[in-house]
């Protein structure tokens, strides 16, 4: 997994921003019934995760107070993006087989996804592509803005982590939504599933070897890239069948455990870092746990982990995602990044927790904002279009 060590500035962390952007799929004028609510609850957990990574990223006060098993342990809530897509998938799987006699399906789809995401990527885009300019930070080029606009700034490492923070993982999401009607077209059961995780899991470690080799300074860029996330998305597809189809030793052939088995080993027995590259990331091992925490959820719903809070912010969590960034930097401005004094561990502890509750709740007041007045207007847009089309 890349260091992350290197965000010991406001200004470089926000441009150089390595979180997971967070992604929901449900339409936002129709709530989830209240057997799939554990589906916005595993959003909020992942963008609670993100925001609190972000919270020790982005303030360096608090670290050197700080076990290296606390920052160890607070770091993974990194690991939120990959919680995201497996969400992600499983839901348009879902979206995907409910829709499958409109007359248009995939047209139809292309439409949902666009009037889900652009709408407010955009709004990030202009908003960041200002405050970036005003504060002469020089992330904003021609070709970074338009690489940004049509959601193509993941094909080059200097494009990946430019103007919106965060928003590799929205170029991700992107490719990974025009590949999907071709996948549900061709994904068909469990063993299917199982086989394309292992592919592209191996296809994935090859290619970014490769790219390392002819490439080192690649090494950060091959984490985030698509081949790297597409593995996390099979998860979320697989999750989709297991709770359809739930005869899991009926359908997944000898042969396919054969492979999985092997590949796994080859990965593991190989699993030293060649030139910085984990052939078996970690990622992958977090989106399958993942996906068994939502396998567990769907069967029951931990009101812990499953409750109307969590759940109003899984559902906000895209607008969420967009505007803490720019929350954080307006905390550390203001002088609000010690509101405790982080002279001892308990203090530094103290002002993390407060500073983590202070910025989730601005954030969250100006994400209901951007949902009520954005992600959902242009959502009922997208479907009153969809409606049109066909009649």
């Amino acid at each position: 997994m890349p260091n992350l060590d290197h965000c010991w500035d406001i200004n470089n962390c926000i441009f150089n921003a390595r979180a997971p952007f967070v992604m929901t799929t449900a339409t936002a004028t129709i709530k989830p019934p209240i057997k799939l609510q554990y589906i916005n609850a595993l959003r909020g957990l992942a963008i609670l995760g993100v925001i609190l990574v972000h919270n020790l990223e982005l303030f360096d006060a608090d670290k050197p107070m700080l076990s290296r098993m606390m920052t160890t342990f607070i770091s993974q809530g990194a690991r939120g993006v990959q919680l995201f897509f497996v969400a992600s998938a499983f839901t348009l799987w879902l979206s995907m087989s409910r829709r499958k006699e409109e007359k248009h399906p995939t047209r139809n789809f292309f439409l949902r996804r666009f009037f889900r995401i652009a709408p407010l990527y955009y709004l990030g885009v202009a908003f960041y592509s200002l405050f970036f300019t005003t504060v002469h930070v020089p992330m904003v080029t021609v070709s970074s803005l338009l690489a940004n606009l049509t959601f193509l700034h993941g094909l080059r490492p200097e494009w990946i982590h430019s103007i919106v923070p965060g928003g590799w993982s929205i170029t991700v999401e992107m490719w990974f939504y025009c590949l999907a009607p071709l996948l549900f077209s061709k994904l068909k059961t469990v063993d299917h599933c199982v086989r394309f995780i292992v592919f592209s899991i191996l296809a994935s470690a090859l290619l970014s070897i490769v790219l390392v080799t002819v490439r080192p300074s690649w090494l950060d860029f091959v984490f985030y890239y698509f081949p790297s996330q597409l593995p996390i998305f099979g998860f979320g597809i697989l999750l989709y069948f297991l709770l359809v189809r739930n005869d899991l030793s009926k359908t997944i052939k000898p042969s396919t455990w054969l492979l999985a088995a092997g590949v796994s080993l080859l990965l593991l027995l190989t699993g030293l870092p060649y030139h910085g590259v984990e052939p078996a990331g970690k990622h992958y091992l977090f989106g399958a746990a993942f996906m068994v925490l939502a396998y567990g959820l769907s069967q029951y719903n931990f009101r812990l982990l499953v409750n109307p809070i969590i759940n109003y912010i899984g559902e906000v969590s895209f607008s969420l995602y967009l505007v803490h960034f720019a929350v954080m930097y307006a905390v550390r401005v203001m002088g609000y990044a010690e509101i405790v004094t982080p002279n001892h561990l308990v203090a530094a502890l103290a002002n993390f927790g407060i500073r983590y509750v202070l910025v989730l709740i601005i954030s969250l007041c100006l994400a209901t904002l951007l949902y009520r007045l954005v992600e959902v207007p242009f959502q009922n847009g997208g479907k009153r279009l969809i409606e049109y089309l066909e009649r």
